[in-house]
């Protein structure tokens, strides 16, 4: 079910990236609405490999600063998302991917 739901955000645009004490929030624009409004993923300590390749470990509670280049996910779309032993895997339309525990 959980594979399920994040399979469902693929193709959508990100919309906001929000940064606050602990967490990084992925704002999805899903030109369906739903119920409980546009879909987000709360993530907390990540690797996120940017669109050139290069890798950058994201903690936030230690250093909220390595969240900056997370932003240049803004307007870009969500190609897959997938998850296997606990691990979630996004992938977007730029080559950038985040890979990370799954959120609680």
């Amino acid at each position: 079910m959980v594979a399920d739901w994040y399979a469902g955000l693929s193709g959508l645009e990100v919309e906001q990236v929000w940064v606050w004490s602990g967490w990084v929030r992925i704002v999805l624009f899903d030109p369906v609405p739903r119920a409980a409004g546009d879909p987000y993923l709360d993530l907390n300590d990540f690797q996120f490999i940017d669109a050139e390749g290069k890798e950058w470990d994201v903690r936030i509670e230690d250093d909220p600063r390595t969240a900056g280049p997370v932003l240049g996910l803004l307007r870009c779309r969500l190609s897959t998302a997938q998850t296997k032993d606990e691990v979630l895997t996004l992938v977007f339309d730029n080559g950038a991917r985040i890979v990370g525990d799954l959120p609680l």
